[in-house]
């Protein structure tokens, strides 16, 4: 269920104080967009963040969902973040088609996890390596410290403001 706009702009500003959050417009509308969060709470998992991806329909199929994986992925790794994992509940051909397409690894399958339009469902997760340097301990930094973020976007013709 895609939510609505009072629990978007929530997540945006709790997420946005830490994590990337890009928005893909055309014709003056949101197109799509991709986040990253927390991958779990506790400091040994600090160095991994959770990606999610989502284009509304009338915009899918042209590449918009790579786009936008692929700025957040460039970001992710800009900010020091070692490993990405994206999880999406089957079936979902587009996810993993892009996913697999980005690089990411099939790690797992949890049977039944996800209750959607009143089923429940499969959840498939994927990680990737995001070239993690060996012995690199430093804390990723958040994302009010990247202060090339607009130069670093303007390949996908995005650029980022802060919420």
């Amino acid at each position: 269920m895609v939510p609505d706009e009072a629990e978007l702009a929530d997540r945006i500003a709790t997420i946005g104080e830490r994590f990337p959050w890009l928005l893909a417009e055309r014709d003056g509308q949101v197109a799509g967009y991709a986040y990253a969060t927390t991958f779990r709470a506790r400091a040994t998992y600090r160095w991994t963040a959770e990606s999610s991806v989502y284009v509304h329909g009338a915009h899918r199929g042209v590449g918009l969902a790579r786009a936008l994986m692929e700025a957040l992925l460039d970001v992710l790794r800009a900010l020091g973040y070692r490993k990405v994992v994206a999880g999406a509940t089957m079936p979902n051909d587009a996810s993993v088609r892009l996913h697999e397409a980005l690089g990411f690894e099939l790690v797992g399958t949890f049977p039944g996890v996800g209750q959607k339009f009143g089923a429940w469902h499969d959840v498939r997760f994927w990680v990737l390596d995001l070239g993690a340097r060996a012995g690199d301990a430093a804390p990723p930094r958040s994302i009010d410290e990247l202060t090339d973020l607009d130069e670093r976007l303007a390949p996908y013709g995005r650029r980022c403001t802060a919420p």
